[in-house]
């Protein structure tokens, strides 16, 4: 089943925003605003009437736009929030051409008298995302843009600058005093409700964001609120209030710090590169996966942000609850192949090549993740498929006893006895041949001696004591046999499983007939405990040491059948001499 579509992780050339106009009109915006910025001050210097203040506050503000507006740009192309500030600052700088002595200077900055009021407007309504979300925001804007410029454009043609001891107004088409007062008046209501509707829609915004960007909002909209607030009262007293004084600096100061924090906020939203680091960590501990989320969550600054992994079975993209994930962002490994699904809040300024680099350290994670439990059930597989194979092979040994025992051995016994009584009725005969009798002894000699070795080698193969009476008579069956001394100690054996038990068995066979056959030990001590979970067996004995596994003494193929139950087997030299064979059986499956 095909995953359901969403972004890949390789973003494409537009959502970059790269090629096409965009970055021309940057580099003009910011060409633009740099001469501008530098006539604007410039003029305000000469001017003299201004506080040293206002002018700092005004060159730092408008410049801060500019800069702040270049640098959201260039972490997020396809955001336009970077060119709405910087038109705000060029339309900010504009304002004061109106200062120029030169006519046509002059009368071209009345024409940007509250050139920045329309555009802060607008750039406020768009934040964060850089586009108008709502028709009631995309009506707010127009009316502003309609509003400020259908009042410039009324002033310029009824405004007789000379007046009031300024350059000639070369727009001047009748200078009507009465009607540019009452549009003035109109302005400042018209502002009110401006500036009212904006300070609702900043509420609302902050109220309906999501919680992982509250953090980065908070100062840039807290301090848009303050400014707004400041422009809503000053419009509300008029500029020839007294309070209007005050008011003036505090939205000077707003604005100012405005792109601040902005600034602030884009940066906050950057990927930590401790977090990344975390990443690839965990890319190499596929088993310590469990808090990928949190970690991706932290890294993005998306709190609700959820991982899917791919379900074949599911249809999707499945959460640690069970749920369904949306495909937001597809994480798919080298062969493009669905691993898991990003469903998270896209942050409008966050840098998108970080961004990338989160999601791709969160696929290596998934990837590595899939191969590691790939691994380990081919690993418990292949363990199972080994205790399947000494299980089968213990039944056979099992059935090969019963064979040999019910069988060959059997059919054994009863020729003996026939034998015997043939002997009998041969030495009650009259006439007897010494050396028919002679043959007669050594054919029942060779026989017992047959059958003895049957009952070893049947013994050898799986002793019938181990099936009917368990690992402890079986091990002292196994120490009466032998021509050394063999000391047990067992004692306290639980039910012990049939492959273990059998395991245990051979593990002491073995070193038991290695230490007599090659050891040429004396002395045998045979241990047998039991831990939680798990049987030790250990073989101590006082020969001459240097048990080799390659040496062709049986321990190779003692070693895989122990490590078929998932155990372990170790020979190592005795504290005494001698060499000790031990192993650990797990009693329960891993």
């Amino acid at each position: 089943m095909e995953p359901p579509t969403g972004t890949e992780v390789v973003m494409d050339s537009a959502r970059r925003g790269d090629g096409g106009w965009t970055p021309l009109l940057v580099v003009l915006l910011a060409a633009v605003g740099v001469v501008i910025g530098a006539v604007a001050v410039t003029l305000k210097v000469a001017d003299g009437s201004h506080p040293w203040s206002d002018t700092v506050l005004s060159g730092l503000s408008g410049s801060l736009f500019l800069l702040a507006g270049v640098v959201t740009h260039l972490r997020r192309p396809g955001n336009r929030t970077g060119l709405l500030m910087m038109v705000v600052g060029v339309a900010f700088f504009a304002e004061d051409l109106q200062l120029s002595t030169d006519p046509a200077v002059f009368s071209a900055g009345l024409l940007f008298v509250h050139a920045s009021t329309p555009a802060i407007v607008h750039l406020v309504l768009a934040f964060p995302h850089g586009r108008l979300p709502t028709t009631a925001a995309r009506v707010l804007t127009a009316t502003t843009y309609a509003v400020v410029y259908g009042y410039t454009a009324l002033r310029v043609l009824t405004y007789d600058s000379t007046d009031f001891h300024r350059p000639e107004n070369l727009l001047l088409a009748a200078d009507r005093p009465d009607l540019l007062a009452t549009a003035t008046d109109v302005l400042d209501a018209v502002g009110v409700l401006i500036a009212a509707g904006v300070v609702l829609t900043l509420v609302r915004r902050f109220r309906a964001a999501d919680p992982g960007l509250r953090a980065a909002l908070a100062p840039v909209l807290l301090i848009a609120f303050i400014g707004g607030i400041a422009a809503l009262a000053g419009s509300a007293v008029g500029g020839r209030h007294s309070l209007y004084p005050v008011l003036a600096p505090v939205y000077r100061v707003a604005f100012c710090a405005w792109p601040l924090a902005f600034l602030a906020g884009a940066l906050w939203t950057r990927p930590r590169r401790a977090v990344i680091a975390d990443l690839l960590i965990a890319a190499g501990r596929p088993d310590a996966t469990g808090g990928l989320r949190d970690t991706l969550a932290v890294a993005l600054r998306d709190p609700s942000l959820r991982l899917g992994r791919w379900r074949p079975d599911a249809g999707g993209f499945v959460d640690d609850r069970g749920a369904l994930v949306s495909a937001g962002t597809v994480l798919r490994d080298r062969e493009g192949r669905p691993l898991g699904a990003l469903s998270r809040t896209e942050v409008p300024w966050e840098d998108v090549r970080t961004a990338e680099a989160v999601a791709a350290l969160a696929a290596l994670v998934l990837d590595n993740e899939r191969l590691a439990v790939e691994a380990r059930e081919r690993l418990a597989e292949v363990r199972a498929s080994r205790a399947r194979l000494v299980s089968a092979a213990d039944d056979e040994r099992r059935r090969v006893e019963r064979d040999l025992h019910d069988g060959a051995q059997q059919q054994l016994v009863v020729l003996a006895l026939m034998l015997r009584m043939a002997r009998h009725r041969f030495d009650e005969l009259p006439e007897r041949d010494p050396v028919l009798a002679d043959r007669l002894d050594q054919c029942a000699a060779r026989l017992d001696e047959a059958l003895a070795a049957l009952r070893e080698l049947a013994h050898g193969i799986h002793p019938a004591v181990l099936t009917e009476a368990g690992l402890v008579p079986a091990l002292g069956a196994l120490a009466a046999r032998s021509p050394r001394p063999v000391d047990v100690e067992a004692a306290d054996l639980p039910d012990l499983p049939a492959p273990v038990a059998a395991t245990a068995y051979f593990v002491a066979a073995e070193a038991v007939t290695n230490a007599l056959k090659h050891a040429r030990a004396e002395t045998i001590r045979v241990a047998v405990r039991c831990e939680p979970g798990t049987l030790h067996v250990s073989v101590h004995d006082d020969g001459v040491g240097g048990a080799d596994p390659a040496g062709g003494t049986g321990l190779v193929g003692l070693r895989d059948r122990v490590g078929a139950l998932d155990g372990t087997l170790e020979i190592r030299g005795g504290p005494a001499g001698g060499t000790v064979v031990h192993a650990a059986l797990p009693l329960e499956e891993r």
